[in-house]
């Protein structure tokens, strides 16, 4: 049942989380015993607003699903502006090829140590289980939902197994995913695990989280992740660049 799955996953994530992935250095990428005073700040734009501040958060442990460094920038910074203490878990089957997944890995991995945010990897990238998920809905937004759905549930219980006050995601920060869809599958993944889905609207912080992203560096990536997106932003026709004035 229910209760054996969940015993199995706590077992299961207990060697998982111990395992957590090493930063450059060798250390464990930030130990989640780091006291409030010791919390980074990232840097702040002017007249840059808190997004949706909600005081029912402030204390929650949320396990905060993450799709890609960039937009983990201004996620991060708006909840723990609310004083929430976060673990970030990457779980994205959907990127691929294996190239591309490694590298926004990897950038995550460096920036999780630079914010010192507690991360969690993906405990393995089967990507052949994903396109057999897909297969006869790989199109328009049957796709998207079952994608959403695996990565929401994957994070539901494993917040549920790990004890958090709840769970949400990165992909909340952009305007081009559908939040319907992801409010839907979050609510769903979190009642079937017996854990609070976190539901913000951050898509005013986007522009935030491109300054943010910009600002360290971060690659940030032309299509959301699977092979279908790439080829739908393949096919996207490109904004024609301006003519030269001749200045060089």
């Amino acid at each position: 049942g229910v209760t054996n799955q969940m015993r199995v996953a706590k077992r299961s994530w207990k060697v998982k989380t111990d395992a957590v992935p090493r930063g450059p250095a060798g250390g464990r990428i930030c130990p989640s015993g780091m006291r409030k005073k010791e919390m980074p700040q990232l840097p702040q734009a002017p007249g840059f607003a808190r997004i949706c501040r909600m005081s029912s958060f402030t204390k929650m442990n949320l396990l905060l699903h993450i799709c890609c460094a960039p937009c983990s920038t201004a996620t991060v910074e708006a909840w723990r502006q609310d004083g929430v203490r976060l673990t970030g878990v990457y779980f994205n089957p959907n990127i691929q090829p294996l190239g591309e997944h490694q590298r926004r890995y990897d950038t995550l991995l460096a920036y999780a140590s630079k914010i010192r945010l507690p991360l969690i990897g993906e405990p393995e990238y089967d990507v052949t289980a994903w396109l057999r998920m897909v297969a006869g809905n790989d199109t328009g937004p049957a796709r998207c939902r079952l994608c959403i759905r695996q990565r929401l549930e994957h994070t539901a219980q494993l917040a549920a197994a790990t004890g958090m006050s709840g769970f949400s995601t990165s992909l909340l920060v952009s305007p081009y995913q559908q939040h319907e869809i992801i409010r839907e599958e979050g609510e769903r993944a979190g009642q079937e695990a017996g854990v609070g889905f976190a539901y913000r609207d951050l898509r005013p912080a986007y522009r935030r989280s491109i300054e943010l992203a910009r600002a360290a560096g971060l690659y940030r990536q032309k299509y959301c992740g699977c092979i279908y997106s790439e080829a739908e932003a393949a096919a996207k026709p490109r904004r024609a660049k301006p003519a030269s004035s001749g200045r060089t």
